[in-house]
């Protein structure tokens, strides 16, 4: 990911900027706003249309919504900070030691959260298919609400070293607001930490969404076969077990296929570069950053798009985003026709008292 470390936006070994490093900075300067646009929209939006009525009762829509929480988190205190930077020279963590150690914990935690949620909802539904009749006493909401719980305060402490090993130093008599405040600290962020992320972030998730959704399909085959084989499948029947393969699981399927593609890269990026990475030439380093850019906005791309994935491969959440619209439509419509209806009386009433005055004279 992108915290440990300032940015710098010339090539230290010479003032020519390099293709790679041009296009580099152009992809944070004008990717970056659009997906910060995106997300901000839809995560917004997909909150609003989670709460809805018909849609808060599911506990998988209690935890997509804090997924769309942390995914602002996470655009806000990492994609944010990266587009400042390089339109404007800024770095928001250079403002101050306490910005510093709260902007790149709060991005770790939040872009970790994003991950485990998904693993929860994973896990949910694998019960869900496996165990129907026991899903409502294991699966409640207090027992989301205590999960979600336990993850927050987990990857709070998980992440915490930055509230201590990051902060303000002087080196050779100049001021940094957001350095490491060790080189004990500066060799476990470069040789360990990279090793905690992948699993955290990357492995543990998709060993859970792999098994989790191996179960889910394997259940769900089964189901049919066995209906089929049995020949006892009526319309009702059959319509029942079509819903079981539902909106839901499509969208959940979606989300993690979409979340590996995203994330896998920038783990195995920063494990590549500090381990095999060797040459150091100014090309190499332009490549790099190229090569980082990508990733990293990749990793954001992922943060944004759910909204997208929630609309398409969800039924559900597509049909109250159309009837969230419809309703906004009509009630804009109906307040065109009151207005209306309202100025023509109020003419007409008008034009009566102008009338009657002009008989009168």
């Amino acid at each position: 990911m992108n915290s440990t470390h300032t940015t710098t936006l010339n090539n230290s070994d010479t003032n020519r900027v390099l293709p790679q490093e041009a296009t580099a900075n152009l992809m944070w300067q004008i990717v970056s706003p659009i997906l910060l646009i995106f997300g901000t929209v839809g995560n917004i939006l997909s909150m609003i249309v989670l709460t809805r009525q018909a849609m808060r009762k599911s506990s998988m829509s209690i935890y997509l919504t804090c997924l769309a929480v942390a995914d602002l988190l996470a655009l806000y205190s990492g994609l944010l900070r990266q587009w400042i930077i390089y339109t404007f020279q800024i770095d928001l963590r250079e403002l101050h030691p306490l910005v510093c150690k709260i902007y790149t914990w709060m991005l770790y935690v939040s872009l970790d959260l994003s991950a485990w949620i998904l693993v929860s909802v994973t896990v949910e539904r694998a019960v869900s298919v496996w165990l129907p009749h026991k899903v409502k006493v294991i699966c409640t909401k207090k027992v989301l609400m205590v999960n979600i719980l336990v993850l927050v305060i987990i990857l709070m402490s998980v992440n915490g070293h930055f509230l201590f090993g990051r902060g303000r130093i002087v080196y050779e008599g100049k001021v940094y607001q957001c350095a490491n405040q060790s080189r004990d600290y500066s060799r476990f962020l470069e040789y360990i930490f990279p090793w905690m992320d992948l699993c955290f972030f990357c492995l543990a998730p998709f060993a859970f969404h792999l098994v989790g959704n191996a179960l889910i399909i394997t259940r769900l085959t089964a189901g049919m076969r066995t209906i089929t084989r049995l020949n006892v499948a009526t319309t009702e029947q059959a319509t029942e077990r079509r819903r079981q393969v539902s909106s839901m699981t499509t969208m959940l399927l979606s989300l993690n296929l979409v979340y590996l593609v995203c994330t896998l890269p920038i783990s195995v990026y920063l494990i590549y570069t500090t381990y095999w990475e060797v040459d150091t030439s100014p090309e190499a380093e332009a490549q790099r950053r190229l090569t980082y850019v990508c990733v990293n906005l990749a990793m954001y791309l992922n943060n944004s798009m759910n909204f997208v994935t929630y609309t398409l491969s969800g039924k559900r959440f597509r049909a109250e985003l159309i009837s969230l619209f419809r309703r906004k439509m009509l009630r804009s419509g109906s307040v065109f026709t009151t207005s209306t209806s309202s100025s023509l009386s109020r003419s007409r009433y008008r034009g009566s008292t102008i009338t009657s005055t002009g008989t009168n004279l």
